[in-house]
């Protein structure tokens, strides 16, 4: 029963799952943890690569601007899908970048933004992005700690 109510669940429920059953079965109980939570995240890395964005080719008719909406978190596990699909769009196209929904962005993703912008006149695509100052003005999470570390510091060095 339980292997058929994961099976229903997809994919992504059931492969982690035989996979930690199997490893408890012929090794023991930690392994076995283990090995499901690996494949699992494997798996979420994988999907993560493969997915940074959203872009529906279905309802895009030619002709009209290519909208690319970015993911609410854009790691550096992103980077080399949103170069190589930035790379692959046809001169003359017009590409609208949507980070509106994004929270945290890596610098590296920025980069390659910034990048695909400087060229894209180059290459006769009328480029627009929404939402990336927002994200900028945040910064990112290792600068906030950073200064963080630095205000504590500093609080500390003016006591007595």
């Amino acid at each position: 029963a339980q292997f058929q109510a994961m099976y229903r669940g997809g994919f992504t429920q059931f492969v982690p799952f035989v996979v930690t059953v199997l490893g408890v079965a012929f090794t023991d109980l930690l392994i076995g943890v283990g090995l499901g939570l690996a494949v699992a995240i494997v798996h979420i890395l994988w999907t993560n690569y493969n997915a940074p964005f959203h872009f529906d080719p279905e309802n895009h008719k030619p002709g009209e601007a290519v909208r690319v909406e970015l993911s609410e978190d854009v790691t550096f596990l992103n980077k080399a899908g949103i170069k190589r699909t930035l790379g692959e769009m046809p001169d003359g196209t017009h590409v609208i970048i949507d980070a509106r929904r994004s929270v945290h962005m890596h610098p590296d993703v920025r980069e390659i933004l910034q990048e695909f912008l400087e060229s894209a006149e180059g290459r006769n695509i009328r480029a627009e992005v929404h939402g990336l100052e927002g994200i900028a003005a945040r910064g990112s999470s290792a600068d906030r700690l950073t200064r963080s570390v630095h205000s504590a510091a500093k609080s500390n060095d003016d006591r007595p």
